[in-house]
């Protein structure tokens, strides 16, 4: 028994306000899952702010956030992948980090993993659109806000930008203009789980998360 703990270091305050209720759900429909849930106490879902200075280097950053969290049992990376490719940017900005965590040993988290959205997490929140639209809270169709479908979500190469497009015209018909920042905790406690799914940078965090879990003990391998 005890508490599960996780942290998690995002790239921006507004990435974390979304990542963590997600993040929270997830991992207990895994335990769920896997009938694991009555084996913990609590799941926490910790944020990790590292001292660090703003010159300082991808790696350096993610070697402070996994000393800020030693002692937990992983620490979730985000990283924005600003690109098409998240491949490369698990290669160019989150393995030198990791691999300084690794010389590091005992002092750091060692079991990190990266959690990469393609282009930005705003594309994240457009993949489930009636949640979005409720959160919007005005009667107009996804097609007259311009909301993509799941299919097109990824190759967007601004989402925030989509995204913000989007509240300018629902902003039309609320009595109280929205602004995007309202937006990430919500639809982070309401997005559909299976709506991420659709997204191949949501399916490998889920994936790589089941294997750190089945690598930790926590659910039993896949037989």
């Amino acid at each position: 028994m005890g508490a599960l703990v996780l942290g998690l270091y995002t790239e921006g305050d507004t990435d974390k306000r979304f990542l963590q209720p997600v993040i929270r759900r997830a991992v207990t429909k895994i335990l769920v899952e896997h009938r694991r849930e009555d084996r913990w106490d609590d799941l926490l879902i910790i944020p990790v702010h590292p001292f660090v200075q703003r010159h300082e280097s991808q790696e350096r950053k993610i070697l402070a956030a996994a000393t800020s969290a030693c002692g937990y049992h992983m620490l979730i990376v985000h990283i924005d992948a600003d690109s098409p490719f998240p491949t490369e940017a698990r290669q160019n900005r989150f393995d030198p980090g990791f691999k300084l965590v690794k010389q590091a040993g005992e002092k750091t988290c060692q079991d990190l993993l990266p959690i990469l959205p393609i282009q930005e997490t705003e594309a994240w929140l457009l993949v489930d659109r009636e949640m979005l639209i409720k959160e919007l809270e005005i009667n107009k169709s996804a097609n007259e806000l311009g909301i993509p479908p799941a299919r097109h979500i990824e190759s967007i190469a601004q989402p925030k930008e989509r995204l913000n497009d989007i509240i300018k015209i629902a902003n039309q018909f609320r009595r109280r203009p929205l602004d995007i920042k309202d937006l990430y905790e919500p639809l982070g406690e309401m997005i559909r789980l299976e709506k991420l799914a659709l997204l191949s940078a949501y399916r490998q965090f889920i994936s790589d998360l089941m294997s750190t879990l089945t690598e930790l003990g926590i659910i039993p391998p896949i037989s």
